[in-house]
C-alpha cells in the first residue's frame, strides 16, 4: 500500500506553528475533503503533541483520503514513532 502521509518531526520552536498540514489539489479537488483530512488529522495528532513536545510537518498524499480514522491513525503513529527529531 503506497503512503498517505508523509510526517516529518521537529525540535520545538523549529516552526513557527507546532502542527503544519499540507493537502494540496492532488489529493483532492474540492476543499472539503481536504479539510476533512486536515481535521482528522488536527484531531490524531493533538494527545500525540501534549505528550512529546515537538513540532510537526505532515504531507497528506492521494491515499489518504480513502483511509478510515483508524488507518490513517496508524499510518500517522508509524512514522512518528520510527522517525528521528530533525
Amino acid at each position: 500500500m503506497p503512503q498517505a502521509v508523509l510526517v516529518k518531526k521537529f525540535r520545538k520552536g523549529f516552526q513557527k506553528k507546532p502542527l503544519f498540514i499540507i493537502a494540496g489539489t492532488s489529493v483532492s479537488k474540492k476543499a472539503t475533503d481536504r479539510n476533512r483530512i486536515r481535521r482528522r488529522i488536527r484531531v490524531i495528532m493533538t494527545p500525540i503533541m501534549k505528550e512529546q513536545r515537538n513540532d510537526y510537518a505532515i504531507i497528506v498524499k492521494r491515499g489518504a483520503l480513502a483511509l478510515s480514522y483508524k488507518n490513517l491513525k496508524e499510518e500517522i503513529l508509524k512514522f512518528i514513532h520510527h522517525d528521528r527529531t530533525v
